[in-house]
C-alpha cells in the first residue's frame, strides 16, 4: 500500500483528503485514534475517479473514536474523506473571550488505516 495525503484548506471548515493505493485485493479496517471532543467526526471512501461512496462511518457522538472494518477493497487508488460531521463551532477565542477554547484548536485528530490479506 503506498499513500499520500494533503490538506484542502482556505478556513477552517476544510476537508481533509487522503489518498491510498492498493496493490493487491486488501481488507481494510480504519481506526480514528484520536479526536476533539467537540468534533462528531466522519470518514469517507471512495474511488479515485468517482464521486460516490464506497464506505462510509460516523462517529456516535462528539469526541467518540471509531473502529471499524471497511471490508475487501480491490488494487486501485481510493480517495478517503475525513470532516467533523456535526455542527461546527464557529466561535473566534479573541471574540469570546469568557468562553473557553474549543477543544478542536488544541487537539488534533489521529488516524490510522490497517491492511490485511
Amino acid at each position: 500500500m503506498s499513500d499520500s495525503n494533503n490538506f484542502t484548506g482556505g478556513d477552517e471548515r476544510a476537508e481533509d483528503w487522503y489518498q491510498i493505493t492498493l496493490d493487491t485485493e486488501t481488507n481494510l479496517t480504519f481506526e480514528l485514534l484520536q479526536t476533539p471532543s467537540n468534533f462528531r467526526m466522519s470518514m469517507v471512501i471512495r474511488e479515485a475517479d468517482s464521486d460516490s461512496n464506497i464506505f462510509s462511518t460516523v462517529a456516535t457522538s462528539s469526541g467518540d473514536l471509531i473502529n471499524t472494518q471497511m471490508g475487501t477493497f480491490q488494487p486501485g487508488t481510493y480517495n478517503i474523506l475525513l470532516e467533523q460531521h456535526n455542527t461546527y463551532e464557529d466561535e473566534k477565542v479573541d471574540s469570546y473571550p469568557n468562553k473557553p477554547i474549543p477543544d478542536h484548536y488544541n487537539t488534533p485528530y489521529k488516524f490510522r488505516i490497517m491492511t490485511s490479506n
